[in-house]
């Protein structure tokens, strides 16, 4: 238990780590702050981990943000198998109600009390952040609370710029930065173990750029509000083809890009094809069918993101210059004689 004077100290630091969150501009690094600024305040023998809510409200599990210590440390935290992306562990009955209920539930047992926090985004809980801890006075909760208020609206900013307004997916600039960040040697070196397992077994992670066939002439024929429907429709199916794992962004216009989590050529042609056969299917309400074209290539460390997007572009154009509605693999368009490499100067090309 904390003493009046430390309390004192911990109110005269919770302006500092104030200033400090507040400093963050990308979700991920607030992730991290939020739970590093949490441990100036707390007792060096205090857990504290931040589970995010996955976007598919399907899943049973929880992913893991960012844990003090280091998760695999945690003896009370049981990881869930899995390939790849951020650990996962499932959720208990106390989680379900911090969710459910968007409020903070605590429960104690062998002197050691278990305080989950909601992490809310406007009407839905995002996240929970969970300490394990001795006694915590209410003054400390009540701390806590109103620096999880300032955590939420820092992340309501972020949100709102990393994300396209109409679609909720991820925007161009955010995509840089992504594809920016996975081929920095950096970034290679910290993959997870899972993950690396599966690079080494001939996988990778590959960037899909997707475009909406024929798209102007949905606006020209409806109007640009069912247009935009189709954009959101569209993007719902992006959301419900891919793996929670994938990134998925709105690039621009009616063009798409996901970047998919390591896996071989064989499961990424299946997985792009899958969703190429889900937009055909479906019935896009007044303006009824369309159709995609998709160009993939995979993503090597080596290789400039300019290039990477170049390479997936031009097996875009491929299939559009050749009947839309298909799925076309640089590397494979390469190795038939169907393309022709570019060799890429000192100078960075734009295309």
């Amino acid at each position: 238990m904390k003493s009046n004077k430390e309390m004192d100290d911990v109110a005269n630091q919770f302006f500092d780590l104030v200033v400090f969150l507040t400093s963050v501009r990308d979700i991920r690094s607030l992730e991290r702050a939020l739970i590093d600024s949490l441990k100036k305040i707390l007792n060096a023998t205090d857990e504290i981990v931040l589970y995010r809510v996955p976007r598919n409200s399907e899943c049973n599990y929880l992913e893991i943000a960012a844990a003090i210590p280091d998760i695999h440390k945690q003896k009370r935290v049981g990881l869930l198998a899995h390939k790849y992306g951020a650990p996962q562990v499932l959720y208990d009955q106390l989680m379900e109600e911090c969710i459910k209920q968007k409020c903070l539930i605590s429960d104690v047992s062998q002197e050691r009390t278990r305080t989950l926090f909601p992490i809310a985004g406007g009407s839905l809980v995002q996240g929970v952040l969970e300490i394990d801890s001795g006694f915590m006075a209410h003054e400390m909760v009540l701390l806590i609370e109103r620096f999880i208020s300032i955590y939420n609206n820092v992340l309501a900013i972020l949100h709102e710029g990393e994300h396209d307004t109409l679609t909720g997916l991820r925007n161009r600039k955010t995509f840089d930065f992504h594809l920016a960040e996975l081929l920095t040697p950096a970034s290679q070196s910290n993959i997870v173990d899972n993950d690396r397992r599966l690079l080494n077994a001939e996988s990778s992670y590959w960037v899909g750029l997707l475009d909406i066939d024929f798209f102007k002439s949905v606006n020209d024929n409806f109007g640009h509000v069912y247009g935009d429907e189709v954009l959101l429709l569209f993007s719902k199916i992006i959301e419900k083809s891919f793996r929670n794992s994938d990134v998925m962004f709105r690039y621009g216009g009616e063009e798409f890009v996901v970047v998919l989590s390591p896996s071989t050529k064989v499961d990424a042609l299946m997985v792009f094809e899958r969703f190429r056969v889900a937009v055909e299917g479906f019935e896009f309400p007044k303006v009824g069918k369309i159709t995609v074209s998709i160009g993939i290539s995979s993503l090597e460390s080596h290789e400039q993101p300019v290039a990477v997007l170049e390479f997936a572009d031009k097996a875009l154009y491929f299939a559009k210059q050749n009947g839309r509605n298909q799925l076309s693999h640089y590397q494979h368009l390469l190795a038939s004689g169907l393309l022709s490499e570019t060799v890429v100067n000192n100078d960075v090309e734009l295309f």
